[in-house]
């Protein structure tokens, strides 16, 4: 089965107005913010663009706050200007009070202890919720995306990993499937067989 193209358009998901600023002033944050927020509580099918750290942590935060169970992360090094801001490690924070919540992480280098987002979330995690991270096994050799999803059901792909530049949506059942299903085969929690590098930018 092939999947649809996360770089392209997402089969027919209908496409919002990109915000096309590379550095977001502080005074042009709050619409975006807005917007994404609204995505979030309507479950909107929208999609929401990306491409600076700004609006990257205002998308993860909002991410963190509509999972109740899963959050998967595939990323280089959890970018600390985005996974370190303030509002993240809150919404992050939050996620994590959430019994039976876990957060999945997997990523190209070792991370450091002392990431301030694993030091926050360490210190604050609810009985049964669990944070789970790995480097990407050698076995699956070089991946040219990064993503976050949530619940299997929202998600943030960057198609191209080298550029800030990234497509998000608060309901895709079928695509966040998709990268939850990498997720758990890095992790060997799932068949092999159940999703590959290719059905995901075929």
């Amino acid at each position: 089965m092939r999947g649809r193209n996360l770089g392209t358009g997402l089969g027919g998901y209908r496409l919002t107005d990109a915000v096309t600023t590379t550095d977001t002033p502080a005074d042009a944050l709050e619409p975006y913010r807005t917007r994404v927020r609204e995505a979030r509580l309507t479950r909107s099918e929208d999609l929401i663009y990306n491409n600076s750290h700004e609006h990257a942590a205002v998308l993860i935060e909002e991410l963190f706050l509509c999972a109740d169970r899963e959050v998967g992360v595939l990323c280089h090094d959890l970018n600390r200007p985005v996974y370190g801001s303030a509002g993240v490690i809150a919404a992050a924070r939050s996620f994590m009070s959430r019994p039976g919540a876990q957060l999945s992480i997997i990523s190209d280098d070792q991370l450091d202890d002392d990431h301030p987002l694993l030091t926050a979330i360490n210190e604050l995690t609810a009985e049964g919720a669990s944070v789970r991270r790995i480097v990407k096994p050698d076995e699956f050799g070089f991946v040219g995306f990064n993503f976050m999803v949530a619940d299997q059901c929202a998600y943030l792909f960057e198609s191209d990993a080298s550029e800030p530049y990234a497509t998000a949506c608060f309901n895709a059942p079928d695509l966040a499937a998709k990268m939850y299903d990498i997720v758990n085969v890095m992790f060997g929690v799932a068949p092999e067989t159940a999703v590959t590098q290719e059905e995901m930018v075929a």
